[in-house]
């Protein structure tokens, strides 16, 4: 079993009901990174949208220094949050979890995401911008689309630290949500 888990993805994928998921079957703890970010300070100002900007360099030292002492004692660590995917946590496995694009639109849009944020979100995920960081870090990124079988997908990855190597294109559903309404191009 697979002692370090991150689980990235576009806010609105499933990630925190996933890392829940593993945690009660894997034993582990699961910490949030944005708990991390809010809990030590590293809030550095709002953007447009009123979302948190973090101070990465901060939160990547806090991050390994909580991965390491779980580590020492030998405890497994899930780690959750899109912010995962852009920065690096030593020895982790990492879960991007994945969503269709229409399901994303309304998903954030019960959360009340304004137009822009959902359209931000939407288009990161249409290109796999948290795939695509991961990559760039870690040597072992497995995606997993959410929806009947993602549970049972993700913790045979982190039972026997292997699964599908695959990348969705999801650009053909942005296309469609583009031809519906050309508000996404704006």
């Amino acid at each position: 079993m697979e002692k370090l888990i991150i689980i990235t993805g576009t806010p609105g994928t499933g990630k925190s009901t996933l890392a829940k998921y593993l945690g009660e079957k894997a034993g582990a703890e699961v910490v949030g990174a944005n708990e991390i970010a809010n809990g030590y300070g590293y809030v550095i100002g709002k953007d447009g949208y009123g979302t948190s900007i973090i101070d990465m360099k901060k939160l990547e030292k806090k991050v390994n220094q909580i991965a390491r002492e779980h580590s020492r004692k030998k405890l497994p660590l899930i780690l959750e949050g899109h912010l995962l995917s852009g920065i690096k946590v030593d020895d982790a496995i990492v879960i991007v979890m994945r969503e269709h694009l229409p399901t994303l639109v309304k998903r954030l849009e019960k959360r009340r995401y304004p137009f822009g944020k959902i359209r931000d979100n939407i288009i990161s995920e249409a290109i796999n911008l948290c795939g695509s960081d991961s990559r760039k870090r870690y040597k072992r990124v497995y995606e997993v689309m959410c929806g009947k079988g993602s549970n049972a997908e993700a913790l045979h990855i982190i039972r026997y630290g292997k699964g599908k190597d695959k990348s969705m294109d999801m650009m053909p559903e942005l296309l469609k949500i583009i031809k519906k309404d050309s508000s996404f191009l704006s």
